[in-house]
């Protein structure tokens, strides 16, 4: 009899443990899929917005410092004006 009732307790504990098992690979494969569908995807989308912003600035940045630096000059400002 106490065997039986050990057998059934264990039963109840490697079901319970399967269970949440389950629940585990369900929340891991629902993460899987929003990395892969969103968060990658939105990074990538990031990665052309700021090469894009880079390539922007690297056109803009001598006509830029020259037109600060010009201004400075007829300001009075002495300081060297640097768009790094």
């Amino acid at each position: 009899m106490d065997i039986l009732y050990t057998l059934f307790n264990m039963e109840e504990k490697i079901s319970k443990i399967e269970e949440h098992l389950k629940k585990l690979d369900e929340k891991i494969e629902h993460l899987t899929n929003l990395i892969e569908n969103h968060v990658v995807a939105d990074c990538n989308k990031m990665s052309d917005h700021i090469n894009f912003v880079e390539t922007i600035y690297d056109t803009v940045k001598n006509p830029l410092g020259f037109l600060c630096s010009k201004i400075n000059f007829y300001v009075g400002n002495d300081d060297r004006y640097s768009l790094t």
